[in-house]
């Protein structure tokens, strides 16, 4: 397994290679994607990937939020981003909000980040600590608890994993309903590969409980998507973006 993520990490780079110049390589590695590749190697299954997901997705995604904003003429908004990572899409997140604000666009926001790996919370902590109107949370979304609710939430669980079993994604689906707002909308990602190839290297029991699970999330799509983009600058694996509205 060990160098399993070693190849993974090395088929990156080659790949990176191509669209940069080796300093600028250099310094992408001692920034977000470094911390990114350790989490991976110490709990590849819960993260799902070696790969950070880009971003030109939080671009996308800040679209929508500023729709929801203007449809709901909202005036403080709630933002969640379940996975937050090593906080690159939160940073962006981050920025539209306080451009809102600036703006006179809203008066406030209050932007919460769960994650799950401890790793990842310092370097949130470092990024975010000093900022009152972020919240950071070490927990997993499915065992978190809270009274708000929220206008726009951003997941970027890694649904193709075998961590995930279908009962605990229908879980997690059900809160993230539940917390949504009516206005609200909810964002998800699926690198546009790992879905298909996860098939060629199961079993046939993991693939029978793989397809169970594909089943809640095509379901929940179906029933409540409105919008779907892939990113094709998101380097180096093009990646889905599903829009949702609350069930």
């Amino acid at each position: 397994m060990y160098y399993t993520h070693r190849l993974k990490l090395s088929l990156l780079l080659l790949l990176f290679s191509s669209y940069t110049q080796p300093a600028q390589i250099i310094n992408w590695l001692h920034d977000d994607v470094a911390t990114f590749v350790k989490g991976s190697y110490k709990n590849f299954a819960a993260v799902g990937t070696c790969f950070a997901v880009s971003r030109y997705v939080a671009y996308d995604m800040s679209k929508e939020l500023h729709k929801v904003q203007k449809s709901a003429l909202l005036e403080h908004i709630n933002f969640l981003e379940i996975g937050a990572g090593t906080g690159s899409l939160s940073e962006v997140f981050e920025q539209q909000l306080e451009n809102l604000v600036k703006q006179n666009v809203i008066k406030s926001y209050a932007l919460v980040l769960v994650e799950l790996e401890p790793i990842y919370i310092e370097t949130l902590q470092k990024r975010f600590g000093s900022n009152p109107n972020v919240k950071i949370v070490c927990q997993d979304i499915a065992e978190w608890e809270t009274d708000n609710q929220f206008d726009f939430i951003v997941s970027t669980l890694p649904w193709n994993s075998k961590f995930f079993t279908n009962d605990s994604v229908n879980q997690i689906q059900s809160k993230i309903n539940e917390i949504l707002t009516k206005h609200g909308v909810y964002s998800f990602v699926e690198y546009s590969l790992f879905g298909k190839l996860s098939r060629l290297i199961r079993s046939n029991n993991q693939i029978e409980n793989f397809a169970l699970k594909r089943q809640v999330v095509e379901n929940m799509v179906e029933e409540q998507g409105y919008k779907h983009k892939l990113i094709w600058r998101n380097i180096p694996v093009p990646i889905h973006v599903y829009y949702l509205h609350k069930k």
